[in-house]
């Protein structure tokens, strides 16, 4: 998966960091949001768009979106790509919680696949897993195959409305991929 972070360098998000602090007298909610982006970018952190990433990433060969994206703790998502001005992920439970519901705009996207949606989450690795009683503020964004388990994840923690921090990026092997395959057949 090819995600590209903010284009942002490090030295000049110090930078606009220092600003935004100076005047932090007169800050309102998007400059606490842009202050906040500016300070993990400063610090070396890598920051995305999600709404970005899905775009670019582009819908396969039936129409169906490449990529998904789900709060860490859920089991899978549904996706509705119908409609050619936007495509919604939600959980399971089809809960419209700010959360578990995602709608990315994506304007003029032809619209091919008109079947309902189902990927199951990747599983995070010990190394990258938060604590249980802290996955719920984490996302993972995939590569959805939308028929087997997916490879390639990140492990995601939002940092403001479409700014996202990237925790840990890794490829699932195949013992993995065989373990989880025999549990949900």
């Amino acid at each position: 998966m090819n995600v590209q972070p903010l284009a942002v360098d490090q030295q000049a998000a110090l930078a606009a960091f220092r600003e935004y602090k100076a005047s932090r007298a007169n800050w309102d909610k998007l400059d606490v949001e842009i202050a906040r982006v500016y300070r993990a970018i400063a610090k070396g952190k890598t920051v995305i768009s999600v709404n970005d990433a899905i775009v670019r990433g582009g819908i396969d060969a039936t129409g169906r979106p490449r990529l998904a994206i789900m709060r860490a703790d859920q089991a899978a998502c549904r996706c509705d790509p119908w409609n050619n001005n936007r495509v919604r992920y939600m959980n399971e439970a089809d809960s419209p919680a700010s959360d578990r519901y995602f709608e990315v705009p994506w304007p003029n996207r032809a619209v091919v696949y008109h079947g309902p949606l189902r990927a199951l989450l990747p599983r995070i690795p010990p190394q990258h897993r938060p604590a249980a009683d802290k996955l719920s503020e984490y996302h993972i964004l995939w590569e959805a195959d939308w028929t087997a388990i997916p490879r390639d994840p990140y492990l995601l923690k939002r940092i403001g409305k479409d700014a996202w921090l990237v925790c840990a990026a890794w490829c699932l092997t195949e013992v993995e991929l065989s373990v989880l395959r025999a549990r949900t057949q």
